[in-house]
Order: structure tokens, then C-alpha cells, then sequence
């Protein structure tokens, strides 16, 4: 597991639990941050029904109180028009990540010489 830097005791919300968003759930949990979650699936919401970081309705994020929010590849940032959690966090200020922002900066934390070379496939269609 890689340990995100400088996330200990933030409130972090993570708008959409697939593959890549369940990962960053449990990064983010073992780093110490405060995990927020939601999707709009139910069975996606199920998988986080025995975790520190179960799912409750964005409605009910301590927004005054959250550091970022990390939303899932296929969430609209901007076309055809932002998703209204990001329009949420930006209405608060608060910024808007994708998950490989976090994993840059772990990864960029490293020493130089222990930096593994990376090979991505990115996009949520057609991998």
C-alpha cells in the first residue's frame, strides 16, 4: 500500500467507490486521513458497509471542515457540465483531485533513487 503525505487527520471526500475509488479509500484511511464516501450505486456503497470509511450521503460531509475531494475518473469536471459534487466543492472552495494526484505526490515523496518507473493506462472507457 502506498502512505499519501500530508493527509493525517484531514477530511477527505471520495465521490465514487470503483476499483481506482475503493483503493484511494484505503490509501487515504492508512495514511490517517478522515475518509468520506459516496456513490451513486448502492451496491457500489455496499462494499464500505464494514470499513471505517462507509459511505454517507455528501449531504452530510462536514464540508467547512474538508481538505479536498477526490472524485472517480468518469465524474464530469467540466463537460458536458461539472457533476454537482464538484460544483459543491468548488462552491467551498475545496480543491477537486483525481486519484493519481495522490499517487503522484507519494510517489514524488519518495527518494529519487527509490522511485519506481511508472507505466499508466488512464481513461475509464475502452482499457
Amino acid at each position: 500500500m502506498i502512505l499519501i503525505p500530508d493527509v493525517k487527520n484531514q477530511s477527505i471526500g471520495v465521490f465514487g467507490l470503483g476499483v481506482s475509488g475503493i483503493a484511494t479509500c484505503e490509501a487515504l484511511a492508512a495514511s490517517g486521513a478522515k475518509v468520506f464516501t459516496w456513490d451513486e450505486s448502492a451496491r457500489a456503497r455496499q462494499k464500505t458497509a464494514d470499513t471505517e470509511y462507509r459511505a454517507e450521503h455528501p449531504k452530510k460531509w462536514p464540508w467547512k471542515e474538508m481538505a479536498a475531494v477526490v472524485v472517480s475518473p468518469g465524474v464530469p469536471l467540466t463537460h458536458p457540465k461539472p457533476h454537482p459534487i464538484v460544483r459543491k466543492a468548488r462552491l467551498e472552495n475545496i480543491p477537486v483531485f483525481g486519484d493519481i494526484e495522490y499517487f503522484a505526490r507519494a510517489i514524488n515523496e519518495l527518494p529519487e533513487e527509490e522511485r519506481p518507473h511508472i507505466i499508466a493506462v488512464t481513461g475509464s472507457n475502452g482499457k
